[in-house]
């Protein structure tokens, strides 16, 4: 399309970062293609920021992912996966802090790599406070010199038309293409799928000590933890198998191994002393996405938490990742079989 591609010529002028937004099937990783073979077609080297964790092209759902392009490309898919960072949903609702330092963090990575012009494909969300908060946000803390807007009708403009203006910012209006095609809840959830099971290829299960690895994201782990001989008695007052116990600042955190009647808990709060007590369930800490980590925290790919054995502090984890350089576990709220079905979501509570 010719506006396309005259826009493409201003970003080779001016090198930088370019936001792109839209909403879904509008034909962004089209344009992110279009723009990223322009630029390096122009001599310069680029990278491409993919934050749309629902439809991810650069790595699997669920994280922000980043590569650099060495030659051009059919689709922004061929794009090699360099890095990542991990945010542990399908969708940004309730995630656009993680999304945000994500990006952030995929931007700045890319700087270091040399890239000179980055273009940042984001999620789809255009509707509502979320939409909102994350546009504004992007643009204060990554300060692209493009924000090009790929919309059908108009839908753009709450967000758009607040950045007119802004000193060393361009914003762009582009049509979307006329050849993307919508697709259903249902394609959209198997196109996940086979994204999952591509990158959980030649995976196995393995137990990694809870005392070797860092697990991020997750109440467990922060506190002090009790005694394991005072957890009989714990589980007899509340009525249910508590498997462990920490203390932590709110009062008390539980992991337990059923439900529980309130009457029961407030009974402990009251015996205990704390105001709060919070709660995980054996079933919640089940079949959940996560991130794993190197040494410096570098990307070495996705798992699935198949559980923890509290008495011996393992964790199951099924991944295709270096078991020798895993050093932390991120704990997302995605919940995904070993053979990349997703069953839903837990709340970030549960966690």
């Amino acid at each position: 399309m010719k506006a396309w591609n005259e826009a493409a010529e201003l970003l080779a002028a001016r090198p930088g970062l370019a936001m792109l937004l839209g909403a879904s099937d509008t034909g962004k990783s089209s344009l992110a293609a279009l723009f990223a073979n322009h630029l390096v077609g122009a001599g310069i080297k680029v990278a491409v920021v993919d934050a749309d964790i629902g439809q991810s092209d650069i790595g699997p759902p669920g994280v922000v992912g980043m590569g650099l392009l060495v030659e051009p490309i059919r689709r922004l898919a061929d794009i090699p996966l360099r890095d990542a960072y991990f945010v542990g949903s399908n969708s940004p609702e309730g995630h656009s802090l993680s999304l945000l330092v994500g990006c952030a963090e995929m931007v700045a990575r890319a700087r270091s790599l040399g890239a000179e012009a980055i273009i940042l494909d984001t999620t789809g969300l255009v509707q509502g406070r979320g939409a909102r908060v994350l546009s504004h946000f992007s643009r204060d803390l990554l300060r692209p010199n493009f924000v090009v807007g790929l919309e059908r009708e108009g839908e753009l403009e709450h967000l758009l038309r607040p950045m007119a203006g802004l000193a060393g910012l361009s914003v762009l209006r582009l049509k979307a293409s006329p050849r993307a095609q919508l697709r259903s809840r249902e394609q959209r959830k198997s196109a996940r799928e086979r994204a999952f099971r591509s990158h959980l290829a030649g995976a196995r299960t393995l137990e990694l000590s809870l005392d070797q690895v860092s697990v991020l994201r997750t109440i467990y782990g922060t506190g002090r933890r009790l005694d394991a001989g005072e957890y009989p008695g714990l589980s007899e007052r509340l009525g249910c198998p508590v498997l462990h116990a920490e203390w932590i600042p709110e009062g008390l955190y539980l992991v337990l191994d059923g439900s529980f009647e309130q009457g029961r808990m407030d009974r402990l709060k009251e015996q205990e002393g704390v105001e709060q007590i919070l709660t995980s369930r054996t079933d919640r800490l089940r079949d959940l996405l996560v991130g794993l980590a190197g040494p410096e925290q570098d990307w070495l790919g996705i798992g699935i938490l198949l559980g923890i054995d509290f008495g011996s502090r393992t964790a199951q984890i099924h991944t295709a990742a270096d078991e020798a350089r895993i050093r932390s576990v991120h704990v997302g709220i995605l919940r995904v079989s070993t053979s990349g079905e997703e069953m839903g979501r837990i709340f970030p509570n549960d966690v």
